[in-house]
């Protein structure tokens, strides 16, 4: 039982839950119908571009998941961060962008109702930390300079993909880097996302344990495995050969994923090795070989 000062309250553990069924629910949509989503969504978008944000919503399911699973505020307030700032920061480009929403889509509401949770569960929360201050410190093994650097340079390089597409929009609406033109609308949501992400994880960076960072990513290899799936299935739309920058989009998220699981089987591997006493030797990895041993 996490004590209560670790966490936050109940209310805002439920909310959580809600919004993980409403983002799978409607990300479930989006990423198995694509064409149909397109059709009925909110603002103009491509089958492609409609899988790609159902993939943000399916990730981001998975992420409230693992938070609310978790619980333990140390070790998931980035992922809670991230859900939040993602839910508040997609309601203000709707807001920017309401000229052009498609009000009587069929993918307006539950759109617009799922953003809106997202919201309330940011206030919540909010509030929740604001009155019970639970501990930052997410302990683990001591992360070592080599994952911080990581960190930095994701935050760094998220933040400037963020700011490209956000006050840069010409080459990405060019198809220059995505394989198809995006409208304004659609950049500053994807802008959005990414700046969601880099901020989430610049809120760690102080983490001297790599608990914190453990569950984060535990919660992000949801996120990037779903996404590089849809650009796989899409990816006859790409066009390499003529467009070689198209590339860099589908390496980034495989790169990211790799890095991902990189370090989670690291931490894995030096938290069992701290565990065990010390002139213990590692158990056999086959019953043969322990009985060898023997």
């Amino acid at each position: 039982m996490v004590p209560v000062q670790a966490s936050l309250s109940r209310t805002s553990r439920w909310l959580t839950r809600v919004i993980a069924v409403a983002y799978l629910l409607l990300g479930l949509i989006m990423f198995a119908v694509p064409g149909w989503s397109a059709h009925h969504f909110p603002w103009k978008v491509s089958p492609f571009v409609a899988m790609t944000i159902g993939s943000y919503l399916l990730g981001s399911a998975w992420m409230a998941a693992i938070a609310q699973h978790t619980w333990t505020f140390s070790r998931v307030y980035t992922l809670l961060l991230y859900l939040w700032l993602f839910g508040v920061l997609e309601t203000t480009v709707v807001i920017v962008h309401r000229g052009k929403l498609a009000a009587g889509a069929a993918l307006t509401a539950p759109y617009l109702i799922t953003l809106g949770l997202t919201v309330v569960a940011a206030l919540a929360g909010l509030a929740d930390w604001h009155r019970r201050r639970p501990p930052l410190p997410g302990g683990g093994i001591a992360m070592p300079g080599w994952v911080r650097t990581l960190q930095v340079i994701f935050v760094v390089a998220v933040a400037f993909i963020a700011a490209v597409v956000l006050y840069g929009p010409k080459p990405a609406m060019n198809a220059r880097y995505f394989p198809q033109p995006l409208t304004s609308f659609t950049l500053d949501a994807l802008g959005v996302f990414y700046l969601s992400l880099s901020l989430s994880v610049l809120f760690m960076i102080g983490q001297r344990g790599m608990a914190t960072l453990v569950t984060y990513l535990r919660g992000a290899i949801g996120l990037l495995v779903i996404i590089v799936i849809a650009t796989l299935l899409n990816i006859g739309i790409f066009h390499f050969s003529a467009h070689p920058r198209h590339i860099v989009y589908l390496a980034t998220y495989v790169v990211v994923m790799i890095g991902t699981v990189g370090i989670l089987w690291w931490d894995r591997r030096e938290t069992s090795r701290a565990a065990r006493p010390a002139g213990l030797p590692a158990p056999a990895r086959w019953p043969a070989l322990a009985a060898a041993a023997r």
